[in-house]
């Protein structure tokens, strides 16, 4: 069960757990879209609330609205369903010729798809600016970064940590480290640091000698001397026919319905990951009693009591509206209502506008932040490539 101060299921988790993961429409043409992340940031759930507000359904308390109600086909949308059974980027590079008259074309494809309308643009007063500095400012307040604020903060340096969510990162939601959390929590606290959750850090300026962070306050230009990145990593989204299918999540969004036990009964849940991640999915998955219909890799796995596919790479998923069934090569079609992808992409953006460069490394690869920085900047966790 969640623990007693995690906020209640949001309205994806709610339409998902009654086997609803279709929750919206896409923008252009009304495709099916579900939550991939589950943490706001995939920008595929975001549906009209019974007010008519806009939100992102992952980050909206389920009493704001029907779950059974979401992703309902809109009957008007006639264009919109002639558009699902065409291929990939069609409009794009047919019926948007001549390029002069592009823009009103799709806005006229747009309207007969029986999209929303735009949202109008707010000309609200933003909160004042505030400053702060510190020594060092740890973005990232998960199990490696409060480590490494209380361990900091004990050689006497001003000590700032920023956390998007709530301190813990994704450490609370897994069964082995969740009982951490606390007590990491008033060690980094004890010894001297300022801890802040719900604050995220937009971005490096001036050199990377400030950072804005945004809380509840409002903006705070933040001057620091050096740069601790623990943001962790994202779940990442591979490259495969069919990869929006409604019923394909993260393998982290897995880690936060699993805990809060909202995962829909008698589902056929497929696992595709690699041998690094395996293992935090397979402990959530155990301490929830979920059962993986099949786990599948492109190499080498751990053993499980599933049926195991390894080296077997996901080529396409299927479904009319919503996943049904993953194919692998070589040949291989397994049936499923939910796919986990266990892969992750390290966080690099703040590393990136530190100065550092980009590669691509690994496989399947992913963008890791390399050589010097304008800055002391030390990577830890996740975010610097650790599973």
């Amino acid at each position: 069960m969640p623990a007693s101060d995690e906020p209640g299921p949001s309205l994806a988790a709610a339409a998902l757990a009654i086997g609803k993961p279709a929750l919206a429409r896409s923008f252009r043409l009304h495709r099916p879209r579900g939550a991939f992340c589950h943490a706001g940031w995939c920008q595929q759930c975001a549906v009209v609330l019974p007010d008519g507000t806009r939100a992102l359904a992952c980050q909206t308390p389920a009493s704001a609205g029907s779950a059974r109600r979401l992703g309902r086909p809109d009957p008007l949308r006639a264009i919109g369903h002639l558009a699902e059974g065409l291929p990939a980027w069609f409009w794009e590079t047919g019926a948007s010729w001549p390029d002069a008259l592009s823009q009103p074309w799709l806005e006229i494809l747009r309207r007969l798809s029986s999209a929303k309308p735009l949202p109008a643009r707010g000309a609200g007063e933003s909160a004042p600016w505030r400053r702060g500095s510190c020594e060092v400012l740890i973005v990232g307040g998960g199990r490696s970064g409060l480590i490494a604020a209380r361990r900091l903060a004990e050689t006497g340096r001003k000590t700032v940590l920023v956390e998007a969510e709530r301190l813990g990162g994704i450490a609370r939601f897994s069964p082995t480290r969740a009982g951490e959390v606390a007590a990491l929590v008033a060690q980094a606290r004890q010894a001297g640091a300022e801890l802040r959750e719900a604050a995220l850090c937009l971005g490096l300026y001036d050199g990377a000698t400030r950072a804005l962070v945004l809380d509840e306050q409002g903006p705070e230009m933040i001057a620091l001397e050096a740069l601790v990145v623990a943001a962790g990593a994202y779940d990442r989204l591979p490259a495969f026919t069919g990869n929006d299918l409604p019923g394909i999540l993260g393998g982290r969004a897995f880690l936060r319905l699993a805990a809060a036990q909202t995962l829909p009964e008698k589902c056929r849940i497929g696992l595709y990951t690699d041998e690094a991640s395996a293992p935090r999915l397979l402990d959530a998955a155990a301490a929830s009693d979920v059962a993986w219909h099949w786990i599948a890799g492109p190499g080498a796995l751990p053993a499980a009591q599933s049926l195991t596919f390894a080296r077997a790479r996901l080529r396409r998923a299927r479904g009319p509206g919503r996943l049904a069934e993953a194919e692998f090569e070589p040949g291989i079609r397994l049936a499923c209502d939910l796919l986990i992808l266990g892969f992750s992409q390290p966080a690099y953006e703040l590393q990136m506008q530190a100065g550092r460069c980009a590669v691509l490394a690994g496989d399947p690869p992913v963008v890791r932040a390399t050589g010097p920085a304008l800055l002391p900047l030390l990577e830890l966790g996740e975010a610097a490539g650790e599973a």
